[in-house]
């Protein structure tokens, strides 16, 4: 992830974490990015690591989204589309956020405004 990019998804947790508490409302990133040494990236592989699997998850009751964080001018590569296709076949929500604004839009078409 590109610093730009990074920038985008640490506003967009910052923002989401305050709006959206837990126990009611969760986001995660899923590590799957950064430079890794061969046997480091062998054994993250083999727990589960996959190549494209999107920057944010976030789930409430009954609701599971996935966001792919991009500039932009970002695109996804093949693993990401492939990831992004799967999910959406299987009836999961995914959005490509290009920024801030989008993504919070996004969040609240289909979380709504926190209570």
């Amino acid at each position: 992830m590109n610093n730009e990019e990074s920038r985008i998804q640490r506003t967009c947790v910052k923002w989401f974490r305050l709006t959206y508490r837990e126990p009611d409302y969760l986001i995660f990133a899923v590590p799957n990015g950064g430079n890794r040494n061969a046997i480091t990236g062998a054994v993250m592989k083999k727990e589960g690591v996959r190549a494209g699997i999107n920057d944010l998850i976030i789930a409430t009751k009954g609701i599971i989204l996935f966001v792919e964080i991009k500039t932009e001018k970002g695109k996804q590569n093949q693993n990401q589309i492939d990831i992004m296709n799967m999910l959406r076949s299987f009836g999961y929500d995914y959005a490509v956020c290009r920024s801030f604004d989008e993504f919070r839009e996004y969040v609240i078409k289909h979380i709504g405004i926190s209570k």
